[in-house]
């Protein structure tokens, strides 16, 4: 059985980290692998709606026996987003011969929620290099205050980063330190900006804190919180989304309403209970080694599907010119307006 992971030039966020362990998983088991769409291949790997309908329709017409694995994220619509990719990733979902699900959010989010996929599929999580994530190793120096970290790839306002500045301003005693690509109108002392960082140094930062913190809103399942528990910090997480799935009993929710400090105190009491809990889980949960076998279990088990009529041909046509067409007015819109201060996205603008 030979694979092909197909590997779009993401630049960076969740999918090409999976994508970047999965084939780490592959050379290191000597299982046969391309990431050349253009070979010959018995499986075809896909994530939501970064490949194309109409080039995975090419290769599944191409090779007779080839089956299409469909690793799905999230809705996008649940996540913010309103320019079509959801439709895209539906259609793509018309190819696949086994459906993957990243976490129960994930499978309520576009089956129950949204409507969006409408095969059924085992739920996998996403795993974590827990030799890279690791307590032990370089890390940046620690002051006196305890030290919470959050970091967003993303500038997503459903990333939840417009909320630090409000923490950190309510809690002048922590240190807060944020990694990513956000704007904010006014930094409070306490809250350390820094630019996105390469993976190597994300593992230093997050050696370096005491708490992790994560505000996204209806994430399916995300890979800093993983990458932080690997590791040993807990995490104090907003309940929504796939988050309390992942960090089980790591770490604690919080209400931003206004609990968020009492909770903090509960993590920071008991941290070192908290942190062997959070890296033990990664071991036994989403270690690569565990998480991977899932997913070609999934694969080996897989069986070839007739191709769709070619109304649904067609229709992803139609989906993917509106998806061209309104990412278009989106980015024209950026850049008439400028990059934006975060704000909450809950919130109607006056």
């Amino acid at each position: 059985m030979k694979i092909c992971l197909a590997m779009p030039n993401a630049g960076g966020g969740g999918s090409s980290t999976f994508l970047r362990n999965f084939q780490e998983y592959l050379i290191r088991e000597n299982i046969d692998h391309t990431t050349a769409l253009d070979e010959d291949y018995d499986v075809l790997f896909v994530n939501s709606w970064t490949i194309p309908y109409r080039t995975i329709l090419q290769h599944k017409k191409r090779l007779s026996r080839l089956r299409v694995i469909h690793r799905i994220d999230g809705s996008a619509r649940d996540y913010g987003r309103y320019d079509g990719a959801d439709w895209l990733q539906r259609d793509v979902n018309y190819l696949a011969d086994v459906t993957i699900f990243q976490s129960d959010y994930s499978r309520h989010s576009t089956q129950k929620k949204y409507h969006i996929v409408h095969q059924d599929g085992p739920i996998i999580y996403n795993p974590v290099d827990t030799e890279h994530y690791k307590p032990r190793g370089d890390s940046l120096p620690h002051g006196d205050k305890k030290r919470v970290i959050s970091a967003v790839w993303s500038p997503n306002p459903r990333k939840g980063a417009w909320r630090l500045p409000a923490l950190a301003q309510a809690n002048p005693d922590i240190e807060f330190v944020f990694i990513g690509n956000a704007k904010f109108n006014k930094i409070p002392s306490n809250l350390r900006q820094m630019n996105a960082v390469n993976h190597v140094e994300l593992a230093k930062v997050l050696r370096s804190g005491d708490v992790f913190i994560n505000l996204s809103e209806n994430d399916p399942c995300p890979n800093i919180v993983l990458e932080a528990m690997a590791c040993g910090l807990p995490v104090i997480f907003l309940p929504s989304g796939g988050v309390p799935e992942l960090v089980g009993d790591a770490g604690l929710p919080f209400a931003p309403e206004g609990n968020f400090r009492a909770t903090l105190n509960q993590l920071l009491e008991n941290q070192a209970n908290y942190a062997e809990k959070a890296r033990q889980r990664t071991l036994t949960v989403f270690h690569p080694n565990v998480i991977f076998p899932q997913y070609l279990e999934a694969i080996e088990n897989g069986i070839r599907r007739p191709l769709p009529p070619a109304m649904t041909h067609f229709q992803a046509f139609l989906d993917a010119q509106n998806f061209a067409f309104q990412t278009f007015l989106l980015k024209w819109r950026r850049i008439l307006a400028g990059q934006q201060p975060l704000r909450n996205p809950n919130k109607k603008r006056s």
